[in-house]
């Protein structure tokens, strides 16, 4: 459960590098 959220946050800030 940890790590999908972990995995998840990971997702999210690569997102945001890519906006940014």
């Amino acid at each position: 459960m940890i790590e999908i959220c972990v995995s998840f946050k990971n997702y999210t800030n690569s997102l945001l590098s890519l906006v940014h």
